[in-house]
Parts: structure tokens; sequence; C-alpha cells
């Protein structure tokens, strides 16, 4: 499967929907719905489903899972991160988004992976010699929105913008327009929450804050995250000096919102393993694009589809 997805033919994409159609049978043979109720969407409010309605709003959480890892993988080749297209992306952020507890329906947490795989497009999207105010102000912005739904984020607002140093130097104008962006969407949140007389603010901060709890699983889990962060950080230092000066500077924005959004692991572990498998999935491509840790990345990934079926069979 990996051989198939490691290649330069789109027709895999085809592929996806199969595949995690799959999951989710699994999932829902063994678990039930595993949807809880209600379903925090951040600071817009709760939802509370019906039995009538859940079986539609887990078909949504399907599509949209499915377009957030085939708009991670266009992302991927847009920026050439390798000299051919690759298809990997798409089915190591599947594979680790389905690893994590309440991902199976929709909720808060596919909208903020949407806010932060915007906001790394425009990111990637800044250059030297064209002017980025536009650029800036969407990446804040959608970054503000994926803040809307997990407010632990909103820390990483000012790391955002240090991180467009990177590409560009600093410049008051558009630091101004950078702020825009997370003002705009606390006016929407201020006015929406007014609008529909929504209280209790800060129970909605904190319905997405979960308390540490290990099951047995999730320590496995850990573990195998940790390997793979491993391999990430040795195939980057073993091929940095081969990488384009371009593929540097976006392997470091990468590299700083993978540190950034780690830091939310104290709020809520599953929430940022899920947020974490962006950056992840397109660093980790890479390191199956080397011939001398193919195989070690390869038992990392079969080892990840091992734990998903065990954990499921044994609700661990």
């Amino acid at each position: 499967m990996l051989r198939l997805f490691n290649d330069n033919k789109p027709y895999v994409l085809f592929v996806l929907p199969f595949l995690l159609a799959g999951f989710y049978t699994y999932h829902f043979m063994v678990e039930g719905s595993g949807v809880s109720h209600p379903i925090s969407m951040g600071l817009w409010g709760r939802l509370s489903l019906s039995e009538a309605v859940l079986p539609w709003w887990i078909g949504l959480g399907f599509l949209v899972h499915l377009v957030l890892i085939i708009s991670l993988n266009f992302i991927f080749n847009e920026a050439n991160f390798y000299e051919r297209n690759n298809y990997l992306p798409s089915l190591l952020s599947m594979t680790l988004m389905v690893s994590i507890q309440g991902y199976f329906g929709f909720n808060a947490l596919h909208l903020a992976f949407l806010g932060l795989l915007l906001c790394c497009h425009q990111m990637l999207k800044l250059d030297q010699n064209i002017r980025a105010e536009k650029y800036l102000f969407n990446a804040a912005f959608f970054y503000s929105l994926s803040v809307s739904f997990f407010p632990a984020l909103i820390f990483g607002i000012p790391i955002l913008y240090v991180l467009s140093f990177i590409f560009r130097p600093f410049s008051l104008r558009e630091f101004i327009v950078f702020l825009l962006g997370p003002l705009v969407v606390f006016i929407y949140v201020v006015a929406y929450r007014a609008y529909f007389q929504y209280g209790g603010f800060w129970q909605d901060v904190q319905m997405t804050h979960r308390p540490f709890d290990a099951p047995p699983g999730a320590y496995i889990l850990w573990a195998l995250l940790g390997f793979i962060l491993l391999l990430i950080f040795y195939t980057l230092s073993v091929k940095w000096n081969g990488y384009s000066n371009r593929t540097r500077k976006e392997l470091q924005l990468l590299l700083g919102m993978l540190i950034g959004i780690s830091a939310c692991v104290t709020v809520n572990i599953p929430f940022t393993i899920g947020l974490l498998a962006m950056p992840i999935s397109m660093i980790f491509t890479l390191s199956f694009l080397d011939k001398r840790i193919r195989s070690a990345s390869s038992l990392l990934y079969y080892g990840l589809l091992v734990f998903i079926v065990v954990k499921f069979l044994l609700k661990t």
C-alpha cells in the first residue's frame, strides 16, 4: 500500500475513500457511534444531535475528512518539497487522524485542522520578492479561525508572525495587516455569541480541554509518534544540505508549526495529535523518499496500522 501512494500517479487518490470507509466501518462495528454529546464547537457553542441526525453528521465528518487529506496532499505537491508529485501525505495524515478518539463524527477538530491547513497554504506563498500583506492577513485569519474552535492555539498567533520572518524581513505595514486577521475573527465570534445569546463563554472554552487520561493504548500511540518524530529529525539532519534554499525555508515553517501545536498537549492530547497530523504527514513523507531509512519508516507506519486495529478491538 505504501508503494502505491509513494508515487506520482494521481489515480491513487480514488483509493482513499475506500480506505477511509474501511476505517469508519471497522470503528463503528467495534465501538458503535463513538460520537460524544453535546459536541463542542469551541467558541461557537455546543451542538446536541438527535439520533436521526447522527448518521448524517457522521457522513459529513467522513466527507470533510476526505477533503482535508486530499487538500493537504495538494498543498504538499504545490510546495515542491519533492521534484515529483507524491501522494503519501494523504495516506499518512488519514492514518494519523483515525488513530485518535473523537475523529469519526464532524466536530471542531475538523474545522481547526482546516484552518491550520489554509493558514499553512498562505504562509507557503510568502516570498521575498512579492507583496505579502494579502498572504499574511489570510494566514492570520485562517489561524484565528482554528483558535475559535480550539482556543489553546491562541498563544501561537505571535509564533505564526515570527515564522513569517523565515521568508521576509519585518515590515510595520505587514504587521498591522497581520493583526487585522485575528481582529476580524474576534469580531465575528463576539457578534455570533451576542446574536444567539450564548452564555457560558468559559464553559465553552473548558469543553475543549480534556483532563489527562491515558488508557494503556495511549502510551503505545505516543511511543509510535515519538519514534516517527525521531525519524523525521534524523531524515532532516542527514538530507538538510541537499535541499534547496526554498525547501529549507518551507521545512522550517512546518517544524515551527509542529513545535507550536505540540505545546497544546497540556490542554487536550487527542485534539493536539489530530492537528499535528498536518505537519507530521508532510515531513514524514520525506523519510519514505530516502532509501536508507525507508524500511524503518514503513515499519513505523505498519506499526501504527496494527495499533489502530488492536486499539478498536480491545477498546484501549
